[in-house]
């Protein structure tokens, strides 16, 4: 795509390959590679395990535990996909010590559980998901200068309460245990016992993730580009060789960086071809009637995105609704911020499992073991009612904040 801009004189080349040189393209990179380094240092399963270790021994006391540890992670864990295949392992040894058998409720319960934390929560963190920071970087610069870590987590805040005492309930009401396990604290004991003393690595990796989250929550004050912060982070990890040439070739997905180089650089080649406008146009009519109601907008955007999300993968839907939706509404008067939440927040339902990567990463993690497909497609329909719920909820408080007009 970007060689025929350039070979047809479509663009000027700086602007077919801006994607590559804009700030949320150097994020993303900092981001993936230090999260690269967390998981290749053992740092996330270690945190996961004290995390559990902090919750009753009981069915519900675990799961609540593998949900929040799951959270916890995800709001620095871009790649859903990883954190999912951490929980794997965790998922399997907590289901033998608690006595529950092979894709037995309890079992899918505990898996259910690790999914709500690393996969359906990614939405309300801005370094949550691969497509909260592609939507981000498609808005505009000066609409994404106002948008830093802390304003998305605070404007997500009833979304992500919503969404998690919701599902969690639900959880717990479909997937009943046998029976109530009474057990020792001996198996996640033991398994911290096996890891040993942090090593050297892990330390560092824990201060880097410290650093840059610091970074960019207090991006507004110290007017440091959020990018830099993380490939700061990133620099200072190769240059100590945590993070080894091969785990850098292979751990961060660079088939996804490449397309979202390209997709980045189309907000600039819109704007020189004047499709923007355009497209601005033709739409404007279709869409200004419900614009003028932003609750049933927004309603209608979630029902729109379940739909096409049946044929298109969340990436390129939400690059797609970003780069068109998104204008219009901001003219009605709709914060970006708003849209993009609810886009990205919808974008992560499944209600088949090729639909989502996240899921089908917890079901292979855990060997086929844990849970059956059958199993939790009540569970994964239902997403879709809850993200409803969750999004009328917090329409007045969006109204609160002056996000909706």
């Amino acid at each position: 795509m970007i060689i025929a801009w350039i070979l047809f004189a479509i663009v000027p080349p700086e602007v077919a390959v801006s994607g590559f040189t804009s700030s949320p393209f150097f994020l993303i990179i900092g981001v993936l590679g230090i999260t690269a380094s967390l998981q290749s240092s053992g740092l996330l399963f270690r945190l996961a395990l004290h995390v559990l270790r902090c919750f009753p021994l009981t069915y519900r006391g675990q799961a609540a535990g593998l949900a929040l540890s799951g959270t916890a992670i995800t709001t620095c864990i871009p790649d859903t996909t990883s954190g999912t295949a951490i929980a794997g392992p965790i998922i399997l040894a907590l289901s033998d010590s608690l006595g529950y058998t092979r894709r037995s409720s309890g079992s899918a319960g505990l898996a259910m559980a690790a999914m709500l934390g690393f996969g359906q929560m990614s939405p309300f963190f801005l370094t949550g998901a691969a497509e909260n920071l592609l939507a981000w970087g498609l808005l505009p610069e000066a609409a994404r200068a106002q948008i830093t870590w802390g304003s998305w987590g605070l404007t997500a805040l009833p979304l992500a309460v919503v969404t998690f005492a919701t599902a969690f309930t639900l959880i717990m009401l479909v997937f009943p245990p046998e029976f109530q396990p009474t057990i020792s604290r001996g198996l996640i004991e033991t398994q911290l016992e096996a890891l040993g003393p942090p090593s050297g690595a892990e330390i560092v990796n824990g201060l880097v993730l410290i650093g840059a989250m610091a970074g960019w929550i207090s991006a507004p004050y110290h007017r440091v580009d959020v990018a830099w912060v993380a490939m700061s982070g990133l620099t200072l990890l190769l240059a100590t060789n945590l993070l080894d040439r091969p785990t850098f070739r292979s751990g961060i997905n660079w088939d996804f960086l490449f397309y979202l180089g390209a997709v980045l650089g189309l907000t600039r080649v819109v704007q020189q071809l004047g499709i923007d406008t355009w497209v601005i146009q033709q739409l404007t009519p279709l869409l200004k009637p419900l614009t003028a109601h932003p609750a049933l907008f927004l309603l209608d955007l979630a029902l729109a995105v379940f739909a096409t999300r049946f044929i298109l993968p969340s990436i390129p839907l939400v690059s797609l609704l970003t780069l068109t939706v998104v204008p219009i509404a901001t003219n009605a008067g709709i914060n970006p911020l708003a849209l993009i939440l609810v886009i990205c927040t919808t974008a992560t339902v499944w209600f088949l499992p090729y639909q989502s990567t996240c899921y089908l990463a917890l079901y292979f993690g855990t060997k086929e073991k844990a849970f059956s497909h059958s199993q939790v497609r009540l569970l994964a329909w239902s997403y879709g009612a809850i993200y409803l719920l969750a999004i009328l909820v917090t329409i007045p408080y969006w109204w609160a904040l002056g996000l909706l007009p």
